[in-house]
Order: C-alpha cells, then structure tokens, then sequence
C-alpha cells in the first residue's frame, strides 16, 4: 500500500505520523507505533487486514497471542527505523518533512514469518496466479529493493541508451512509493530476525497482575 501521505492531513494524522523530524528532532517517539494505525484510503486498510486476516493466526498460534501482539508492532517499528537507516544513508531521497503511515512494515513482517512457518504453502495472487508463498514473499522484497534504486536503476539504463521507454517509466513509478517500499523493507528484516530466534520475543510473557477483588466488612 502506499505509505506516504499525500494532500493535507487530518488532526489524527498530524499527531500520528512518522517523519524523520518529528521523530529525530522533536523527539516524538511515540509515533513509532501510531504511525502503524493510521491509513491513506480504504484501499491501503483493506489491502493490509486482508494480508493480516490470511496470516496473522499461522504466526499467532505459532508464537501465541501476547507475543503475537509484540511481533506485529516490533516489525512497525522495524519499518520505520529502516525508513530513517536509508534516509541517513542518502539512499532514500525523501523529505525529513514526508510524513509516513500504514501498519505495511508490521503486515510484510508477518508475510515473511508465514513464508519461514509454511515457505510451500500455495497462495493466489490477484485471485488466480498460483505461486509459493516463499516465492511471493522473495518477489515483494526484491520489488522493495528495485524501488529504493529505482532512479539510480533507471540512469544507468540510460546512460548505456537502453531502448525501451516503457521500462523506464515503469522503474520511475515503482520508486515513487521508496518511502513505503522503506519500511516494508525494515519490517520483513524484523520479522525475519524475529523468527529465527522467537525466544527473544519472552520478555513480552511478563504477568499481567488481576485487580483485586473487593474486600467487604
């Protein structure tokens, strides 16, 4: 889904988004998390609780409910430190200002856990293109990356005078969403560090302590 915000945001957007300064400069570290809940259309929503719908009990019967929870939203997390990895690196050419939403980092998090869990399992794109979930899930990450050097992709093919326009406008549209493509990246590199050693999600198993009932006199 695209990440990126585009026109004016609403108040909930405002004090929800993730951007380099709000986060670096104004030190508003919350928004490693709120960034996750906010969405740009129904589209982008629809797209994400499907994936999340089709997936997310394999993990979450996998790693149980609570630590489930912890996945999902360290894999949000991971999207938006790699958002601000590549944007220090100068590899993504954003804005400090561009403002980020979309819970895309945690969703790809849980594809790549499924693809790890179930890596034969058949899934169909688009409805009716039958691929291996490992497959689909190596296809987005390369996609992620193509995206992210999408422009340099692009003058280099120019550069030797590569003769298909078409291609080239096609690399440029995939790299108009690098922000997004960005924290996917970072949330498959979380879900993949997460399930190659799920212990590191115990610390989440903490006791939740019960209210006390009420004593009578």
């Amino acid at each position: 889904g695209k990440e990126t915000v585009a026109g004016p945001m609403s108040i909930i957007e405002q004090w929800g988004h993730f951007s380099a300064y709000t986060v670096l400069e104004l030190r508003q570290f919350w928004r490693y998390i709120t960034f996750q809940f906010l969405h740009g259309s129904l589209m982008h929503i629809g797209f994400n609780m499907f994936v999340l719908y089709m997936f997310g009990p394999m993990i979450e019967n996998f790693l149980g409910r609570r630590k489930f929870l912890f996945f999902y939203l360290l894999c949000g997390v991971g999207g938006g430190v790699m958002y601000l990895l590549l944007l220090k690196l100068g590899i993504l050419d954003v804005s400090p200002y561009t403002p980020l939403i979309g819970a895309s980092a945690g969703i790809f998090g849980v594809l790549i856990a499924a693809a790890r869990l179930a890596p034969r399992e058949e899934v169909l794109i688009f409805g009716i293109i039958s691929a291996k979930l490992r497959t689909v899930a190596i296809g987005l990450m390369v996609y992620a990356v193509i995206s992210l050097f999408s422009a340099q992709i692009a003058a280099m093919l120019i550069q030797i005078g590569f003769p298909q326009p078409e291609l080239l406008k096609l690399l440029m549209s995939a790299g108009s969403n690098a922000g997004g493509e960005a924290a996917h990246l970072g949330g498959a590199v979380a879900g993949l560090l997460l399930m190659l050693d799920p212990r590191l999600l115990s610390v989440f198993e903490f006791p939740i302590p019960r209210e006390r009932p009420l004593q009578t006199y």
